[in-house]
């Protein structure tokens, strides 16, 4: 849908339509207008409104009136205005998945930020009709082959589904996923470039800073992201006839699929058993239905990065966003959501006050003049 974005105000915010320039550059559905009320009293008359400084949000006859125009808020506008409905992204439980109201906590607030409504699901039947995306984020527990058969059909019928599966667990999900030309390895994916500990990392935390072309990290040019205890993940030959897959994470060269981890023992890569770098930690496949179904799905070898101890390392949070997007059909919003603004204000008392005074306003400057009588008086 074609959204309109006008600013009522007398004056034109120059910071508010610079904001505009980059929507619009994202999408060319969007379009910006300034409108002073009191010269068109029309148009503040047809969109009802009220006081200058309001901003409007406006698609198909809905309208929107955030009342603030920070990024996320214009977003959610936008959202609201364009979606017929809320879409729901599932979780499933009862496999010790990560914990979606506390492991899982920030990603389920940025679902909720971006207007997506959660909740969480079994496999032990069908999959209701409601959830638009169906989410396995790191059972340590295996499904039974029933459950696994449900989320075939699922698939099969135009489903959408993110499996984050860690290393050292077996879901038996793989005979599903090769339908889709994926499959997971039985390794433990081992980073020893020393990169990853530079941001608290070690080599069971393999640093991603190759990404393929695809709509979910196409702007993930020179970002990282991190995924600790993971496994590798393949595209295959095999599969389904018009299924479309592809690798989106790859690690390394310095890092390998390591068999046979043992405890206490200095990690090492060996030939023929282990499998080599770079590894793929990341795959995406699709396959048109036909009458405008398509099936979507996105394996990662862990669950960990989008949980909160990773979520906010560089672009973990916008790869399961992105993830998000993607499958729901909404790539008008992918993209890289800004950072929260950290505070760096300095806290100090009334005797450090003090001293930062006379630190600044008379010692720095008599040691500068000193500095220069002493140089003038040598060179006399």
């Amino acid at each position: 849908k074609d959204v309109k974005i006008i600013k009522f105000d007398k004056q034109n915010d120059q910071q508010f339509a610079d904001q505009m320039a980059e929507f619009k550059y994202l999408s060319n559905k969007i379009s910006y207008e300034w409108i002073d009320p009191q010269q068109r009293p029309q148009a503040a008359s047809q969109y009802a409104v009220k006081a200058f400084g309001e901003t409007v949000v406006a698609a198909g006859g809905r309208i929107e009136r955030p009342t603030a125009t920070d990024e996320q808020s214009l977003v959610n506008a936008i959202l609201k205005v364009t979606r017929e409905s809320l879409k729901t992204v599932c979780f499933t439980e009862g496999h010790e998945e990560q914990a979606l109201t506390t492991a899982y906590s920030q990603a389920e607030a940025k679902l909720k930020g971006e207007n997506y409504q959660t909740k969480t699901v079994t496999t032990t039947k069908q999959i209701p009709s409601e959830c638009s995306i169906l989410v396995i984020a790191g059972p340590k527990t295996s499904f039974l082959p029933p459950e696994a058969s449900i989320i075939g059909q699922y698939l099969d019928g135009g489903g959408k589904l993110m499996a984050l599966l860690d290393a050292e667990t077996d879901p038996q999900l793989n005979d599903v996923l090769k339908k889709w030309s994926i499959e997971v390895g039985n390794d433990f994916v081992l980073d020893v470039s020393g990169v990853g500990q530079m941001f608290g990392g070690g080599a069971d935390a393999p640093l991603v800073m190759n990404y393929g072309q695809h709509p979910i990290t196409e702007r993930f040019v020179r970002s990282m992201t991190i995924f600790p205890k993971a496994r590798s993940v393949k595209v295959t030959a095999a599969g389904g006839s018009g299924v479309n897959s592809t690798t989106i994470l790859t690690t390394s060269e310095n890092s390998w699929g390591e068999t046979e981890l043992k405890a206490g023992a200095e990690p090492k890569y060996d030939e023929g058993k282990d499998t080599k770098g770079p590894v793929t930690l990341g795959a995406v496949a699709s396959k048109n239905l036909g009458e405008n179904k398509e099936a979507r799905l996105v394996v990662i070898g862990d669950s960990d990065f989008a949980s909160n101890q990773a979520f906010k390392f560089q672009r973990n949070g916008d790869l399961f966003m992105n993830s998000i997007n993607w499958l729901a059909q909404d790539e008008d919003l992918i993209s890289i959501r800004p950072k929260q603004a950290t505070s760096r204000s300095v806290t100090m008392n009334a005797e450090q006050q003090n001293t930062f005074w006379w630190l600044v306003v008379i010692v720095m400057p008599l040691a500068v003049i000193g500095a220069g009588f002493y140089s003038w008086w040598k060179r006399r």
